[in-house]
């Protein structure tokens, strides 16, 4: 049979009832961190609270006294009680605040000098100098012992009859006259002159006759060094002025200009008076002193602090006019006192004079330091460049000028331009002037020394503390119008008062000052 058609679909059946839920499944995996989010603005700070009110006061409580009573009747005064125990020391007070700095002081004064400082390890060996020039020739040697007496040569035959010869006494008079000349004027003084006569005479004697008419030349040149050699050890200023080797060479001997000009020592130099004094001078050779002479064992001297008014000037000054330890020094040299140092002479050792003038702690062993006094002996300065002494050589001096004027115008300190105590002092009460003049003022009187300053017991006074009102210059007052250690009748008023003298005086040493008052 035939397929029949496909039936229609029938319609959706009711739903059926929900299954039951499935088992939880596995948790799953973490995702990705996210991207972070954009940060929130930040809020704003909250208003101030109110103030809270302030809580009232509570209810006054009572206050109820009773009735006053009646006055008692006045007690017995009591009995005196006993001293009571000391107390204790009260504590120390505290330190007052620090006072308003003072004004600026002046310029404090130039420190002592330094300590010598610590010698330095020895450099290594220089390289050797250059070769010298050849020097000069020597002054010849005094004569060699007589020869030992030669054999008698055998007896020669008679010679004939010769011719009359000439007379020959003015060649033996030239030889022994020549000799004793030369010989007497290179000493100096009476009895070098009869020494180098004598010798000369008798060397011009016995060589005369050998050498006929040259007789006079032998004899006289033996002579003139036995002579100057004389000369140097017996008249001090060496023998004549002729070349040889230094100290001794090229130094002139003392002359009538020299004596009459008061010199003690020429240190090899000529004297020329001047117009306020004497000049020494020696262009060839330079000055130069020793104390076994200057010819003997000279030193030249030092070429710094040597010109116009330096100390080591007016000392070298003092060491030509009054020699070395003088007595006394009847007349100071001035500021006029100079030296100069010649130039293109070959330098020499000298006594030691670079240092500062007022240096006392070089007093003793540096010509510039202070001025001589008198009976000091200039040989005990250093040698060099040092106190110690060393080997150090400078050019020499090639001349001096020195002046010399009163104690009062140009004597050291403190006995320079010291006012005597007159009677235009006197009659204003003044006992010690402090070597000022005195002048009368309206309240009192004034001193005063421009010159070199007032100074007691050869020392100043302190330049600080020293102004109106101060203690100090009150002090000073009551010394001057008292003296010392006087009985004080009447203090002085607070208007005394000091005053620096500045420019052109030196700064010296002086009393003590500079304090606050009532310490």
């Amino acid at each position: 049979g035939r397929v029949g058609s496909e039936g229609r679909m029938g319609g959706t059946g009711p739903m059926g009832a929900p299954g039951q839920q499935g088992p939880m499944g596995h948790e799953g995996m973490w995702g990705a961190r996210g991207v972070a989010g954009i940060a929130g603005t930040v809020g704003q700070i909250g208003f101030k609270g109110d103030t809270g009110h302030v809580g009232q006061y509570g209810a006054d409580g009572l206050d109820i006294y009773g009735p006053r009573g009646r006055t008692g009747p006045a007690g017995h005064p009591g009995y005196e009680g006993k001293p009571g125990i000391p107390g204790p020391s009260g504590a120390s007070g505290l330190e007052g605040a620090m006072g308003l700095a003072g004004g600026r002081g002046e310029k404090g004064h130039l420190g002592s000098p330094g300590h010598d400082g610590i010698s330095g390890h020895a450099g290594p060996e220089g390289h050797a100098g250059k070769m010298g020039a050849n020097g000069h020739d020597g002054p010849p040697g005094p004569p060699g012992p007589p020869g030992a007496a030669g054999a008698s040569g055998v007896h020669g035959n008679s010679g004939a009859q010769g011719t009359a010869g000439g007379k020959r006494s003015a060649g033996s008079a030239s030889g022994g006259g020549g000799g004793g000349q030369s010989g007497g004027n290179s000493g100096f003084g009476g009895v070098v002159a009869a020494v180098g006569n004598a010798v000369g005479a008798a060397i011009g004697k016995g060589l005369g006759p050998r050498s006929g008419g040259g007789g006079k030349g032998g004899g006289g040149g033996i002579g003139a060094a036995i002579g100057n050699a004389v000369g140097a050890v017996f008249g001090g200023g060496g023998g004549a002025y002729a070349a040889g080797a230094w100290p001794g060479g090229w130094c002139h001997p003392p002359d009538a200009v020299c004596k009459s000009l008061g010199i003690k020592d020429n240190m090899c130099g000529t004297c020329t008076k001047t117009a306020t004094g004497f000049k020494l001078e020696n262009t060839k050779a330079g000055l130069r002193w020793g104390a076994a002479g200057a010819a003997v064992d000279g030193k030249s001297f030092d070429d710094n602090y040597i010109g116009k008014g330096s100390m080591q000037a007016r000392n070298i000054c003092i060491l030509a006019k009054y020699g070395n330890k003088p007595a006394a020094l009847p007349e100071f040299p001035t500021s006029g006192c100079a030296g100069h140092t010649q130039s293109g002479i070959p330098a020499q050792a000298h006594w030691y004079g670079n240092c500062r003038t007022g240096s006392y702690r070089e007093k003793s062993c540096c010509s510039n330091a202070a001025l001589l006094d008198a009976g000091q002996d200039f040989g005990k300065f250093g040698v060099g460049n040092s106190c110690r002494g060393d080997k150090d050589t400078d050019s020499v001096l090639g001349s001096l000028t020195c002046e010399f004027g009163s104690a009062s115008m140009h004597g050291p300190w403190p006995i320079k331009a010291c006012y005597p105590l007159d009677k235009a002092c006197t009659d204003l009460g003044v006992k010690d002037n402090l070597c000022g003049t005195c002048e009368k003022t309206p309240d009192g009187y004034r001193l005063v020394n421009r010159e070199a300053g007032l100074r007691f017991a050869g020392a100043s006074f302190d330049d600080n503390q020293i102004g109106k009102r101060s203690v100090q210059a009150r002090n000073i007052c009551i010394l001057s119008r008292y003296g010392n250690k006087g009985q004080v009748t009447r203090q002085p008023y607070d208007t005394c008062a000091g005053k620096i003298t500045k420019g052109g005086v030196a700064n010296q040493v002086h009393w003590y000052g500079n304090c606050r008052e009532n310490t």
